[in-house]
């Protein structure tokens, strides 16, 4: 597994976890696009492992649901539900992470 660019992902989350609701949704939105893409980079150079395509898959379908829900509630002033699914957003992408760093301890 290419470990610079599981360095980039955790770097990139740090980034990606200390954003604030109050920074509004567009950073979070171009932060979950680079670690997206960043996944999507260690699929294709590992394609056959089974952990990667389900996280890469995850945040494919279960992100997208939540990055849309963020734009909606944000547009329309739902200020709960938009804190809801932007906690949920970070969190998915966190559990992303430490899912790939189980992976290379075990390696």
């Amino acid at each position: 597994m290419n470990s610079t660019l599981i360095t980039t992902i955790v770097t990139e989350n740090q980034s990606f976890q200390r954003l604030k609701t109050t920074d509004g949704p567009a950073p979070l939105m171009v932060s979950f696009m680079r670690i997206k893409t960043l996944f999507a980079d260690l699929l294709r150079g590992d394609p056959d492992n089974q952990t990667i395509i389900e996280v890469v898959h995850l945040l494919q379908e279960r992100g997208w649901q939540d990055a849309s829900r963020i734009l909606d509630y944000y547009e329309d002033d739902q200020e709960e539900d938009y804190q809801i699914s932007f906690y949920r957003l970070q969190a998915l992408v966190a559990n992303a992470i430490n899912t790939v760093q189980r992976l290379t301890q075990r390696q």
